[in-house]
């Protein structure tokens, strides 16, 4: 069996942060120091993606310990959806797929990612999602270069429902692991009981 090439891993860092008070996610800091985007990053990593980059809005980068290098928004105000398709857009040309998941799961671990990588690499089945204890996570998702042109038409069009989106396009429902893995940081107050630092 001829095993696919691993994807490029996406960090979806473009969030205004307005629940957070304006504050960026990609800047909070994880117990023992690490930015939640350099864990996320690491995390790609170990899962087998072969670099990664984070999905920003414009003018918005990462910071200079953040991954590879950002990949601004192609459009403004057009929500984790248009940070994919931006970043598929962008990277087609040197990647067949990106491993996409967004900044702000702390718990988010291989494990959750592996199951998605499996799939892909098998060539079994074409852009595929995380599904944990049955419930869809759309966010975490390996997403072929061939999909580009319906991602831009659906930003374009105003169709921003990730979820929905995959579902009409047939996208593969892959089951993971949970263990609260996908319990995102919205909120101050959510970030302080994790312990995490706000940046000063």
């Amino acid at each position: 069996m001829r095993l696919r090439p691993p994807p490029a891993g996406v960090i979806l860092a473009g969030g205004e942060g307005s629940r957070m008070g304006g504050v960026s996610k990609h800047l909070l800091e994880m117990p023992g120091g690490s930015t939640l985007v350099q864990r996320t990053t690491r995390c790609l990593l170990r899962a087998g993606a072969t670099e990664v980059f984070a999905s920003v809005a414009r003018g918005n980068g990462p910071g200079p310990e953040g991954p590879s290098g950002p990949i601004p928004d192609i459009w403004a105000r057009r929500g984790p959806l248009g940070g994919i398709a931006s970043s598929v857009i962008r990277l087609s040309d040197r990647f067949e797929a990106m491993l996409i998941c967004p900044c702000d799961l702390p718990l988010l671990t291989p494990a959750q990612l592996g199951p998605l990588m499996r799939v892909w690499s098998t060539g079994r089945h074409g852009s595929c999602m995380a599904c944990a204890s049955g419930s869809l996570q759309p966010l975490c998702a390996v997403v072929e270069r061939e999909l580009s042109e319906k991602l831009r038409n659906a930003v374009e069009m105003g169709h921003l429902a990730v979820g929905r989106l995959w579902l009409d396009l047939g996208v593969h429902r892959v089951a993971v692991p949970d263990g609260g893995a996908f319990t995102n940081v919205n909120t101050v107050a959510g970030a302080i009981g994790r312990d995490i630092v706000l940046p000063a």
